[in-house]
């Protein structure tokens, strides 16, 4: 679940260009099929990886907490395993603290999804083939990009 406002563009230091920008660039200014979504989304996560220049398990969180202009919280009792908004200065990813901690970490990398693609999530329209409308690829993309980054194929082969 994502709620937000528009945040202001990207004015990170050329050393924090940013993660963010980085991986946003990776998706294209144009309307995606559900299976070229997915595969954004795997490219997206070998990328984080590599940035961060993660070779093997495990995968730390703080690829994600310790980025700039991104504040995680826990609260208790949430009715959804996470959340993401844009609180004016930074993106603020809630998690349910009542959730075991591996559920906890894919709920924050499905959140980050979400943050990543905020500038395009327009052009997430739905597929006729899958027929999935366009929340449910954006909520399907996003559990693919935190498998992706949780779970490499090459690292489960």
């Amino acid at each position: 679940m994502t709620t937000s406002t528009t945040p202001p563009e990207d004015t990170s230091t050329p050393i924090e260009l940013s993660v963010l920008k980085q991986l946003r660039q990776l998706m294209p200014a144009r309307v995606l099929s559900y299976s070229e979504a997915l595969q954004r989304a795997e490219l997206q996560a070998g990328r984080l990886l590599s940035l961060h220049r993660i070779t093997g398990p495990a995968v730390p969180s703080e690829i994600v907490t310790e980025l700039p202009r991104i504040s995680v919280r826990q609260r208790t009792n949430l009715p959804a395993s996470g959340s993401a908004h844009w609180d004016g200065g930074s993106w603020v990813i809630t998690l349910n603290s009542s959730e075991f901690d591996l559920r906890q970490r894919f709920s924050l990398m499905h959140e980050f999804k979400h943050v990543l693609d905020h500038p395009t999530r327009h052009l997430i329209q739905g597929d006729r083939l899958s027929k999935l409308t366009a929340e449910q690829m954006a909520e399907k993309g996003a559990d693919y990009f935190a498998a992706c980054v949780l779970m490499p194929k090459t690292w489960v082969k």
